[in-house]
């Protein structure tokens, strides 16, 4: 675990991931932040600020020209261990949140708010986000439950599993996840998939195949049959942040087409 950062008066912050700094501007601290990653896009202020590299491998550089007084990141799957280290060693002051779950990033934005000594306003923030996800909720309460598989890439077949902000997307719809229970991120074959014969299909998957190539040669598929399947490919369901409530109201849509208006 790394060490606990003290709250001050942090005013030449870089944020390393993209839902972080959606977090910051959001809590109108986006006045603070003075570098970003090239995956940083929303808001759209957030485009024009100076690029540190890639949050996989910043340009360490790049950041000591800043002059952070503090660099902040999530620690996702994509965390380098090594990244952390050498942010370390050049002697700055690192806040490392966890957010890979709704109430992960709840916590990543109490603890952002501790730090900056801003926790009114990450009440306030986390009071509206709450408000949003419930409402947003709601409005397919009843539904019946589908099984679900969302797939996030194809060679090999990796598929959304429990403890992922995606999961929680399925399940705060009342969708059944067919790989609960395999992992985060599970691998699987294709004779687990026919066996569990998914009523819809996520695919989120990005190589040079389309979806219905890949998906219309097994046609005993449920999901294949009744024409179910959905490419899916946005920050909103990649970002666990304070666009929570439209990446579940976008994959509520997707299901459920024929009560999105409602």
């Amino acid at each position: 675990m790394p060490p606990t950062v003290q709250a001050g008066e942090y005013g030449r912050i870089v944020s390393l991931t993209p839902s972080i700094t959606e977090i910051l501007f959001a809590l109108d601290a986006g006045d603070r932040v003075r570098g970003v990653t090239a995956w940083c896009d929303y808001p759209p202020e957030a485009a024009s600020l100076p690029v540190v590299g890639d949050f996989l491998k910043p340009n360490m550089e790049a950041m000591l020209a800043i002059k952070p007084d503090l660099v902040i990141l999530a620690a996702t799957g994509n965390l380098l261990r090594e990244s952390y280290d050498n942010l370390v060693r050049l002697d700055l002051e690192v806040l490392v949140v966890w957010n890979n779950t709704i109430d992960e990033t709840f916590e990543a934005v109490r603890e952002i708010g501790r730090v900056l000594k801003i926790d009114q306003d990450a009440a306030r923030l986390e009071k509206t986000l709450r408000q949003k996800l419930d409402e947003t909720k709601k409005r397919y309460e009843g539904l019946p439950k589908k099984r679900i598989l969302w797939v996030m890439g194809r060679k090999p077949l990796v598929a959304v599993g429990e403890g992922t902000f995606q999961n929680e997307l399925i399940e705060s719809l009342g969708g059944i996840n067919v790989a609960t229970g395999m992992g985060a991120w599970p691998v699987l074959n294709m004779e687990f998939v026919l066996a569990a014969d998914p009523e819809i299909i996520i695919d989120s998957a990005m190589d040079d195949e389309s979806d219905e190539n890949q998906w219309k040669r097994f046609s005993s598929l449920t999901a294949v049959n009744e024409g179910r399947i959905h490419h899916l490919n946005s920050d909103l369901v990649y970002r666990p942040g304070p666009r929570m409530a439209e990446g579940l109201d976008l994959v509520g849509r997707t299901l459920f087409p024929e009560i999105s208006s409602r």
